[in-house]
């Protein structure tokens, strides 16, 4: 395995593992406006869609299996979207597959809340646009 892949796993596999304990582990509380509260969401973002898992989950099972396929062929910051990416979309995944819906733990100023798996998602998304926008030789 290529060093850089060997990085990308490793990033891949702690940012898996940071959205599982902060799940899971953080106690419930606020310090100034960021809190920590569980909530259960079937839906999407903003509980759009409420109800409709069985769709996210065919729909990250093909998120997943797109960036599984186009890896190898793209370069390495685009490689590196895919694993925030593909880490926040296994790890919501793994929450509408085995409770049926995504436990969001963060609220900050009053927003909806969220989770790393989503904080991830955005990151490898932001990176997308800035490759799309900013850098006209990407694969």
């Amino acid at each position: 395995m290529k060093k850089e892949n060997v990085k990308y796993l490793l990033l891949f596999l702690g940012i898996l593992a940071l959205d599982i304990v902060t799940k899971y582990a953080l106690a419930e509380g606020c310090f100034w406006k960021f809190c920590v509260s569980r909530a259960f969401n079937t839906g999407a973002s903003f509980g759009i869609l409420e109800g409709m898992t069985p769709l996210f989950i065919v729909v990250a099972a093909m998120v997943l299996v797109l960036i599984a396929y186009f890896y190898e062929k793209v370069n390495s910051r685009i490689r590196l979207a895919f694993v925030f990416i593909g880490a926040g979309t296994l790890g919501n995944l793994l929450n509408r597959v085995f409770l049926g819906g995504v436990l969001d733990v963060f609220r900050i100023w009053g927003s909806s809340s969220f989770n790393v798996a989503d904080v991830s998602n955005l990151i490898g998304g932001i990176i997308l646009l800035f490759i799309v926008f900013f850098d006209g030789k990407s694969k």
